[in-house]
């Protein structure tokens, strides 16, 4: 759990979403406007909160399967423990 906790720290703001899609998926429920909900590929019962910006700063409020992968990271809350989510 430490490992995938330090794995889950290391994407920050500025990340793209290809780097963040490297250690996390879309996690099911309902998501709001332009921030999303991921789960930990490898322990899925760590998630972050993510909104993410294109190039120019705009936020993108796209739905999870049309995020480029070069938006970047523009909030990310802490890592938190949760039941996953099944759609």
């Amino acid at each position: 759990v430490f490992e995938r906790l330090q794995e889950a720290q290391g994407i920050k703001v500025g990340s793209t979403y290809a780097e963040l899609s490297k250690y996390f998926r879309a996690d099911g429920g309902i998501t709001s406007g332009n921030q999303h909900r991921f789960d930990m590929i490898l322990c899925p019962c760590i998630k972050i909160d993510v909104e993410f910006a294109n190039k120019d700063g705009k936020k993108v409020s796209a739905s999870i399967f049309s995020i480029p992968d070069d938006a970047r990271v523009s909030s990310i809350s802490k890592p938190y423990l949760e039941q996953p989510f099944a759609d």
